[in-house]
């Protein structure tokens, strides 16, 4: 953190040589930073114009001008001198809040076949399934609990405030409990362990105790009991409970990194099972076995034949 802050301020004061200031440019924050300093230097630029001198105006005047009015007159222009201080105040606070937002952002991601398990600052857990993202900010979270996720994870939360996880199809709000949101393409599930949760899609709002679930299909909310293990790939390992081939099959590409080739004639179909994130071969016999569907593997190619 402290090398952030320092780079920053180096950048800010022009003390960054040209080797330090190419290597800051690649900096995913540096366009942000560029425009609230440029703005910065605008508001400096124009709060240092020098004000009209009213007093001497004034004076150059009709003579009949009274006291009163060139005290009032005074009055303004030490308003005005003051005007420049105030506005350098207000943007180095400006420009430090921003800094310290984006130096507390927190962003975490998982690759093919990855899981990855992080301690949120309220002593929460999270834990994220392959191909997964989640972020949230530290400085933010000391008044609103609340991610955003794309992809799936687990969460076990600890007492406290509204915590909600939001991602592209939906919302979840939770005080305390152990929950799983599964966003990816077509499928959006919540699968409630323990406590209560409430899920907002669209226009529609699901409320699950332990053992349901909600997901949306064909734009409608459906809940239901589930009776598999949640967080399951930690275990190296998907259970499936009537889940859809198409699912199935994103599940397979997010672990091995996979491809199905005609897949559409069998993606409606359902699966309840296991497959294994360390043995691809294995699990192609487990699904395609028991759905009794003719298959081929080249060079992470799976090719179903009708």
């Amino acid at each position: 953190m402290e090398n952030e802050e320092n780079k920053w301020g180096k950048w800010l004061s022009d003390e960054l040589s040209e080797a330090e200031l190419a290597d800051l440019q690649k900096d995913p924050d540096y366009p942000l930073m560029k425009r609230m300093a440029e703005t910065t230097n605008r508001w400096e630029f124009q709060a240092q114009k020098p004000a009209v001198d009213i007093i001497d105006y004034v004076k150059g005047q009709q003579s009949s001008n009274t006291v009163s009015n060139e005290r009032s007159f005074q009055k303004t222009r030490k308003s005005r001198a003051i005007w420049p201080a105030l506005m350098a105040a207000a943007s180095l606070l400006l420009l430090s809040g921003g800094v310290i937002y984006f130096m507390t952002q927190v962003q975490l991601q998982t690759g093919t076949g990855q899981f990855l398990s992080h301690v949120l600052p309220d002593g929460s857990t999270s834990s994220l399934n392959a191909n997964s993202e989640l972020s949230y900010n530290k400085l933010s979270w000391m008044f609103s609990r609340k991610l955003h996720l794309k992809g799936e994870a687990l969460f076990e939360v600890a007492k406290g405030q509204r915590f909600t996880v939001k991602s592209k199809q939906g919302s979840v709000q939770v005080l305390g409990t152990i929950f799983q949101v599964r966003d990816v393409e077509t499928v959006y599930r919540v699968a409630c362990s323990e406590g209560k949760v409430k899920v907002l899609t669209g226009n529609q709002q699901a409320n699950l105790t332990a053992g349901q679930l909600a997901e949306r299909l064909d734009g409608k909310m459906n809940k239901r009991e589930f009776s598999t293990t949640l967080g399951h790939w930690k275990q190296g390992k998907t259970q499936f409970d009537e889940a859809s081939l198409s699912e199935v099959f994103q599940v397979l590409e997010e672990q091995f990194g996979t491809k199905v080739i005609n897949g559409e004639e069998f993606s409606e179909r359902k699966f309840s099972g296991v497959i294994l994130h360390d043995n691809l071969e294995e699990s192609l016999k487990i699904v395609f076995g028991a759905m009794k569907i003719s298959y081929s593997l080249e060079n992470k190619k799976i090719i179903l034949n009708p």
